[in-house]
């Protein structure tokens, strides 16, 4: 059991630093040296690890990739989703993400790119932020008190802009609001410059496990503008989405 938290801990770690020595691994991880040399070379021979001969620095292998795309190809959401977010895409030209809720996490599953020249801290594949995301306050809003709770106790509200909500009590209150209006925002909360709408994505069970949004530019002075523009689309979409995929009102 020992030795499985060492090898998930150095997956763990390079998942977040890539192309890492030898040294920095252990010393950062607390492995002893040989152990983790150890380590590395078995994942390194099934292909979880790849190795830089010429800096003899590790980051992960391919076979996550492989590994990851097997499982977002058995995401249903993905297929049946991908027609309506072709259609906002080409619709508003702005990036569009489609998010589920995954374990704990909330990961970005589908993504169409903005004709827009700024670059968004998203991947499809990982995980993103809970408290100041769209995709992720519209997921958390509508779960269960016992998972929100779990979900509170866990995270770290940790600020990204000026505008992130960093207080619990303000994260509480900004669910409520979003459970009551039915879509969620982020007003430059993650990323100066950018904002978004999202909307939830109900399956059969009428419960919300994914989430769609649009992200633009943001203009706190046309904000108005942009909530007229881009919301009702969202949400039309993603009552859609939700009924191929079984909701029923």
């Amino acid at each position: 059991m020992k030795l499985l938290n060492k090898i998930f801990s150095i997956i763990e770690f390079l998942k977040v630093n890539s192309e890492m020595s030898l040294k920095e691994l252990s010393e950062a991880l607390d492995i002893n040296k040989s152990t983790a040399y150890r380590i590395l070379a078995q994942l390194g021979k099934h292909g979880y690890i790849d190795k830089n001969n010429e800096t003899k620095r590790y980051k992960l292998g391919i076979k996550f990739i492989e590994i990851a795309n097997h499982i977002i190809q058995d995401f249903k959401i993905i297929e049946i989703a991908a027609p309506y977010i072709d259609k906002i895409n080409s619709v508003t030209k702005e990036t569009i993400h489609l998010a589920q809720l995954v374990g704990d996490e909330v990961v970005y599953v589908d993504k169409r790119e903005s004709l827009n020249p700024i670059r968004l801290h998203s991947q499809i594949g990982k995980a993103t932020q809970w408290h100041c995301t769209g995709v992720g306050k519209v997921i958390l809003a509508f779960q269960s008190e016992d998972f929100l709770e779990k979900i509170l106790a866990s995270i770290n509200l940790r600020k990204f802009t000026e505008h992130t909500i960093t207080n619990r009590e303000q994260f509480i209150s900004e669910l409520e609001l979003i459970k009551k209006q039915g879509y969620a925002m982020d007003r430059e909360e993650y990323q100066e410059n950018v904002g978004c709408i999202a909307a939830p994505i109900l399956d059969s069970s009428n419960k919300v496990f994914a989430s769609i949004s649009v992200t633009f530019i943001f203009n706190i002075e046309n904000l108005d503008k942009q909530l007229k523009k881009y919301k009702d689309l969202i949400l039309e979409n993603s009552k859609l989405i939700s009924g191929k995929m079984g909701y029923t009102a």
